[in-house]
Formats: structure tokens, C-alpha cells, sequence
């Protein structure tokens, strides 16, 4: 389940890094905290709505059984 948040947040920080290294004047992660927040918090929609979608399928298949 973290997987998502682990890649997202390696390869935003790889960029930060290289962008801090091009432009050394401007504070990069001051300016890239707020984009990485919303980054974050779409991430977590999606893998949180897609995790629940799963488990919604997997949960009306096992509650269909005990129907008559």
C-alpha cells in the first residue's frame, strides 16, 4: 500500500535534488514542499479509492453467499 507514496515521493525528491543543483540560488524544497503535499494527498485518493473498490467487490461477493 505504500508503494505508491515511496516511488512518488523518491523520484519528486531526485528532482528537487537536480533542480537545487541547476538553479543553487533558489530555495527549491521551500518552494516544492506545497506541491509535494497535494501530490501526496492525490495519490492517497487514488490508491485509498482503489484499495476500497477491491475490497467492496471482494466484500458484496462473500455477503451474495449468504443470501437465499
Amino acid at each position: 500500500m505504500a508503494s505508491p507514496f515511496v516511488i512518488l515521493g523518491i523520484s519528486f525528491y531526485i528532482g528537487l535534488g537536480l533542480l537545487g543543483r541547476l538553479m543553487p540560488a533558489l530555495p527549491v524544497f521551500f518552494f516544492g514542499l506545497p506541491l509535494q503535499l497535494s501530490m501526496q494527498i492525490w495519490v492517497m485518493t487514488v490508491t485509498v479509492s482503489g484499495i476500497l473498490m477491491v475490497f467492496l467487490g471482494y466484500f458484496r461477493d462473500t455477503y451474495m453467499s449468504f443470501l437465499p
